[in-house]
C-alpha cells in the first residue's frame, strides 16, 4: 500500500478493502487483531473479486504500481496480497478505536459513503460498479464511512480535541519582534559581544523600534523597527522558536545564538487559541493534520498487537520510526505468490 505517514488513504486504495470474516475450521487466521481475526477464507475472497473485475483489478494495479497476478497460473503476487491484508488491519484497527472514541456509523452514513464509492468506481466505465458482489459493496461501504466518520471526528470532535489538547503550544498566536547581529561577516564572538551591548542599551530604556531601526542587520525587518508579524510557532529555526515559546512576554531576553548570528528578541504577545478557533482555520488543516496523527498512533502505538500468518508475511514495524511511515504486512520472500483457490483467467 501507499505509505501514509502524511497523507489520507488514497481513493482507490480506500475501496481495495472488505471486512474480516471467520476462518475456516481447523485454518490459521491471515491476521489477528488485538484478538479479532481476519480470516484467510474472505482474503482469498477479496482477492478473487479483485480479479474477476477487470477495470476495477486495473485501477488498484495502477494504485498499488504492481500486478495481481503471481509468476505462476492460479496464483496471487505476494505484495499484492500484503497490501491487501495491509489495509484490512488497518480498517479493522480503526473500527476498533472506535468503541473508545464513542463514534457511530449509522445506516445513512454508510449508504452516502456507498455513494462515494460507487462515483469513484463508476469513473472507470460502464457497469464497473454492478458487477461487484452486492456484499462486498456493502462492505466497501462500511469502511468508507468509518473514514468518513473519523476524519469528521479529527475536524470538529473527539480526535481533533484530543489532538489539540496534546499541541496546544503548537497553536499559540505569537507577535515577535527581533534585532540581529549577524555573524556572516564578523566572529561570533564579536557578534555575541554587539548583541550583549544592545541588550543592555534596551534594559537601560532604549526603544525597541528605534534601536532595531538602528542596529538590526536583518533586512527583512530592519524597517519596521524588527517586527515579525504574528503566527503560530514553527516558523523560525528551532533555536529562535524556543525562545518565542518559553520568555516571558513583554521583555528582551538574553541574545539567542543562531546559524544567522544573535538575535535580541522581545516577544510582544503571545495567546493561546481555541479549538474552534483552530480546527476551522483553513491554512493551518487542522483536520487533516490530527487524522494522521491519529493513524500513526493507532497503526503504530505500543498497544496496537498485530499478528499474521507467515504464509502472508509479517507486521513490520520499522516503518514506524522516526514518523517515516505506518507499520504494514510485510511478503514473504518465499513463495513468490499465495496460492489461489481457483486458476488465473
Amino acid at each position: 500500500m501507499h505509505r501514509l505517514p502524511v497523507r489520507r488513504l488514497a481513493p482507490f486504495v480506500l475501496v481495495a478493502v472488505a471486512l474480516a470474516g471467520c476462518s475456516s475450521v481447523g485454518e490459521s487466521p491471515a491476521a489477528t487483531v488485538n484478538g479479532q481475526e481476519i480470516s484467510v477464507d474472505s482474503v482469498r475472497s477479496e482477492l478473487k473479486t479483485i480479479r474477476s473485475n477487470r477495470a476495477y483489478r486495473s485501477a488498484l494495479e495502477r494504485s498499488y504500481q504492481m500486478t495481481l497476478a503471481g509468476t505462476s497460473k492460479g496464483t496471487f503476487d505476494a505484495t499484492f496480497t500484503a497490501q491487501v491484508l495491509t489495509l484490512r488491519v488497518y480498517y479493522e484497527l480503526v473500527e476498533q478505536s472506535f468503541d473508545g472514541l464513542g463514534i457511530t456509523v449509522t445506516k445513512k452514513g454508510e449508504k452516502d459513503a456507498r455513494e462515494t464509492i460507487k462515483e469513484q468506481v463508476d469513473s472507470l466505465g460502464e457497469n464497473v460498479w454492478t458487477r461487484l458482489p452486492q456484499k462486498y459493496r456493502l462492505q466497501l461501504g462500511h469502511q468508507e464511512a468509518l473514514i468518513e466518520k473519523a476524519s469528521d471526528s479529527a475536524t470538529e470532535g473527539k480526535i481533533g480535541r484530543r489532538y489539540f489538547d496534546a499541541h496546544k503550544a503548537d497553536f499559540l498566536d505569537i507577535c515577535v519582534s527581533h534585532i540581529l547581529v549577524s555573524s556572516a561577516d564578523r566572529s561570533e564572538d564579536e557578534a555575541e559581544r554587539m548583541a550583549d551591548e544592545i541588550k543592555t542599551e534596551l534594559d537601560g530604556g532604549a526603544d525597541f523600534v528605534e534601536l532595531a531601526k538602528a542596529r538590526s542587520e536583518d533586512p527583512g525587518s530592519k524597517d519596521s523597527g524588527g517586527d515579525l508579524d504574528c503566527d503560530k510557532p514553527g516558523r523560525f529555526v528551532d533555536e529562535f522558536d524556543k525562545a518565542t515559546k518559553t520568555q516571558p512576554v513583554g521583555e528582551v531576553g538574553e541574545p539567542v545564538k543562531t546559524q544567522f548570528g544573535y538575535h535580541v528578541i522581545l516577544v510582544r504577545s503571545r495567546k493561546s487559541r481555541t479549538f474552534e478557533d483552530v480546527s476551522q482555520d483553513p491554512v493551518l488543516e487542522f483536520g487533516r493534520t490530527a487524522f494522521e496523527d491519529y493513524l500513526i498512533k493507532l497503526i503504530c502505538g505500543k498497544k496496537t498487537d498485530v499478528d499474521v500468518n507467515p504464509s502472508y508475511g509479517r507486521w513490520d514495524r520499522s516503518t514506524c520510526k522516526g514518523g517515516a511511515g505506518l507499520a504494514q504486512v510485510t511478503a514473504p520472500k518465499k513463495p513468490k505468490s499465495t496460492k489461489s483457490t481457483s486458476g488465473w483467467q
